[in-house]
């Protein structure tokens, strides 16, 4: 028996898949991303590893978090250029 995690950062959004007796998804679309933060504390630090939360409007104010992450800051860059992209098409559609 094992247990893993996925995260998926993706065309269509974000994807956290974990497996361990059943499988559980949660996917986030870029739309719905409303804020990416990067947490590292002392532990982590020692450890090479960070944490990164992905806030999203909708059910229940959603917020992925991504752990034991060896680059959480170039995920975290990831999501903020996906979040501009996102801001920007949504202008020159109109949908502010």
């Amino acid at each position: 028996m094992s247990w893993t995690t996925t995260y998926t950062l993706d065309g269509g959004g974000v994807r956290v898949r974990t497996a361990f007796l059943r499988t559980t998804q949660r996917d986030v679309p870029w739309r719905k991303v409303t804020g990416v933060q990067f947490l590292e504390g002392p532990l982590d630090r020692i450890l090479g590893l960070s944490t990164v939360r992905v806030e999203a409007y909708g059910t229940a104010g959603t917020t992925l978090v991504l752990t034991a992450l060896s680059d959480g800051a170039a995920v975290q860059g990831m999501v903020e250029r996906r979040m501009v992209e996102q801001a920007s098409l949504a202008t020159w559609l109109g949908d502010d």
